[in-house]
């Protein structure tokens, strides 16, 4: 980490102290946070800063002390900005803890418009040991933890402008929320009793906070904002470069986080186009309900037809073959169950455009669904996933299946449905080198009279690496796969970092009605991979060929 002239990303700066941070400074409002910034700030003058510079070793003065003294300096003169920043973290998602004795909270309207809460012992009500006005333009909601005791809490008129939830502790707790009501309560121990008004929500279900890997609760508060590389390689794409954003909020019993919504986009220097997506994930609160939506747009992914059938052949040059189309895809759907096993539903709307340039195989065959095609269907997924780790996994497995219906509806001329799905698993034993043997098959079947663009392919690198993209079409497929990835040597390129190289091999067909083939397609290859820090930041480069050809695919992460 380096010391800078201006202060880093607060919620990283001030993480260590997160869970005492946000207890007992939850009393303080924000004069009495600009009161003691100006008065710090008035006494690191520029002469005790350079004093205190001046005690360093002196060789090691000579090196950095004038550079650290103005980095100080700076840090001086933005300290009021940085105090303002922290104090916003702490009270956007505010928390007031009580006692384990009885307590009376109090909620109601201030003099100036503001909502203010106060906590007492039930001894002395008048003597309130907190108390604190919230703003709605800075807090949008505060929870009040009452802890044990029989507590009492009850909520005046006039403060439905600040959302508030009360969570009960081991008492008998008593919620009296019928002047203004909107107060959410929690409390699944003791017996309880809710005055409801309008608005009130009161929940029984006992809920346990998760814990993160270190044992400490998972975060409920804030948001994290986070860049990634989208990178992809092949003989068809090309390079494929692009980045993703990713926007990450946390909330009150919103596991593993209130929502997550990801941009991304990339180039396919290969093929000239661009792929573009928006995936958003909504999580409803303690529940194991979410909203999915994702829209789509893309250029670079069909990119050869060879006809249907497994021994179709590719005659006449590889430009001959090449499809250039653009796909435009919105997919809401809504999911029940947890990131490990979920089952979702929901409607698909795609609209895809391929011309037909003369020349290419495509204009004289004219398959069904060239041209302009849309269509509109319902699909569910089945998702279940026991691995380690989502990308370089080295233990358990994964399985999904998606199944979908279009009807005769848009440019749908008859009703067609298709079933696809997968299924990996990793085995690493304890022995040198670490190696995970990676196993996969997949496959996929359509009824009726479909699209060219919804046949079951084979080719590529998510299906049989060597071969070129969608080189066999049918009604069905099937496709297997093995990788044994070893370790060799750790090594450090600014963080620890880790290489290793790896095998693979991979078979598949696909089936069409009335055609007489027992025709195994095969591909071969290997390459290596880094993994920077740790597993989950692999990098992959592997090479493999299938019938005469050689492919590179480079890619985060491995291929399943």
């Amino acid at each position: 980490m380096e010391f800078e002239t201006h202060y880093p990303n607060m919620v990283g700066l001030t993480w260590q102290g997160r869970f005492l941070d946000r207890r007992h400074l939850a009393g303080l409002e924000w004069p009495v946070w600009q009161q003691v910034a100006a008065e710090l700030q008035a006494s690191l003058t520029d002469p005790a800063i350079d004093a205190a510079v001046k005690r360093m070793p002196p060789e090691y003065h000579r090196i950095v002390g004038r550079q650290m003294a103005a980095k100080l300096k700076s840090r001086r003169n933005l300290l009021p900005g940085a105090a303002r920043r922290f104090y916003e973290i702490l009270a956007k998602d505010a928390e007031v803890h009580g006692t384990d004795k009885a307590d009376l909270v109090e909620i109601h309207r201030a003099d100036d418009g503001r909502v203010e809460i106060t906590v007492a012992s039930a001894e002395t009500p008048g003597e309130p040991y907190f108390r604190r006005r919230y703003d709605p333009k800075e807090t949008d909601e505060v929870r009040v933890y009452l802890k044990g005791g029989d507590d009492r809490a009850v909520r005046g008129p006039g403060t439905d402008g600040l959302f508030v939830r009360v969570i009960g502790g081991d008492g008998n707790d008593l919620l009296d929320d019928s002047k203004d009501g909107h107060t959410h309560f929690y409390d699944s121990v003791g017996e309880n009793r809710v005055i409801k008004g309008p608005g009130t929500v009161f929940s029984d279900e006992p809920y346990v906070r998760p814990v993160d890997g270190g044992g400490d609760p998972e975060r409920d508060w804030g948001h994290m904002d986070l860049k990634f590389p989208w990178l992809d390689a092949g003989g068809d794409l090309g390079v494929f470069v692009g980045a993703e954003l990713q926007h990450t909020g946390y909330g009150f019993r919103k596991d593993p986080h209130q929502n997550r919504q990801a941009l991304r986009a990339g180039y396919s220097t290969g093929q000239r186009g661009v792929r573009a997506e928006y995936e958003g994930e909504f999580v409803r609160t303690h529940s194991n309900r979410r909203w999915h939506f994702l829209a789509r747009y893309t250029d670079v992914d069909l990119l050869r037809f060879y006809g249907f059938g497994n021994e179709t052949t590719d005659a006449g040059g590889d430009v001959f073959h090449q499809v250039k189309q653009r796909s435009y895809s919105l997919a809401p759907s809504f999911q029940i169950g947890g990131d490990a096993a979920n089952v979702s539903v929901g409607p698909v709307v795609r609209f895809t455009s391929t011309p037909l340039p003369g020349g290419r195989f495509i204009s004289a065959a004219r398959p069904y669904g060239v041209q302009d095609f849309g269509e509109v269907g319902a699909g569910t997924t089945v998702f279940l996933d026991g691995r380690n780790r989502q990308r370089a996994a080295t233990r358990g497995g994964l399985l999904w299946v998606r199944g979908t219906y279009y009807p005769k509806v848009w440019s749908v001329k008859q009703g067609f449905g298709e079933v696809h799905g997968e299924a990996s698993t990793y085995l690493s034993p304890r022995m040198a080198l670490d190696p995970t043997l990676a196993l996969r098959v997949g496959g996929k079947r359509v009824w009726g009279v479909y699209p060219f663009e919804e046949s079951a392919f084979l080719g590529g690198p998510d299906t049989l690496r060597g071969l070129r993209p969608q080189r066999y079409a049918g009604d069905a497929s099937a496709y297997a796969s093995a990788e044994l990835r070893l370790a060799l040597f750790r090594f450090r390129a600014l963080v620890p970092s880790r290489f290793g190289i790896f095998g693979l091999g991979d078979a598949g067909r696909v089936w069409l009605k009335d055609e007489d083939s027992r025709k195994i397609h095969y591909g071969a290859g290997g390459g290596m991979w880094v993994a920077f820090l740790k597993p989950d930041n692999t990098l992959s480069l592997a090479a493999a060929r299938s019938e005469g050809h050689v492919r590179v695919y480079f890619r985060a992460g491995f291929a399943f």
